[in-house]
């Protein structure tokens, strides 16, 4: 069930208490909810290169965080899109399509040319929405810890 959340705000982090609120984010969603490894979020092999969006909200007069994404270098001058985690209370208020789209823009800012992202098969339609597609040679999904999971690609940015 959606919770009544309020005036969103949307930053890239900078230090490292907002990256405990992302990393808590991300365990609740990835280990907790869909059982992911625990060391899928706390392997920080991305991390010192990667660029990390906080989403917070007001919710009862007090601004909580609820979701996170991340983009870090890929191929050339691609980035790849991950670990976007929406708290379940979140999902299905349009926050996941800010986060993406936030991330686009900030690509594009940055003068790169595509994003990539390891879509979980049962969220392609998401992605689809925004502008990704599956591109020929990624068709087949492939295994992520235990999830199918499926390349997509976005190349016209914003």
């Amino acid at each position: 069930m959606a919770l009544n959340y309020q005036n969103p705000e949307l930053t890239i982090i900078t230090t490292e208490k907002d990256f405990e609120k992302v990393l808590q984010i991300r365990i609740k969603v990835f280990v907790d909810e869909q059982g992911y490894p625990l060391i899928t979020e706390t392997d920080e092999y991305h991390d010192p290169e990667s660029t990390h969006w906080l989403l917070t909200a007001e919710r009862n007069g007090e601004r909580v965080p609820i979701g996170t994404i991340r983009m870090y270098p890929y191929i050339g001058k691609t980035v790849k899109l991950s670990r976007l985690a929406l708290l379940p209370e979140a999902r299905g208020l349009g926050y996941g399509q800010l986060l993406v789209r936030s991330l686009c823009s900030e690509a594009h800012a940055r003068g790169l040319e595509g994003i990539a992202a390891d879509s979980q098969v049962e969220k392609r339609a998401f992605y689809e929405k925004l502008g990704f597609v599956v591109e020929e040679g990624d068709e087949e999904p492939y295994d992520w810890d235990g999830a199918p999971h499926i390349k997509m690609w976005k190349r016209s940015l914003p």
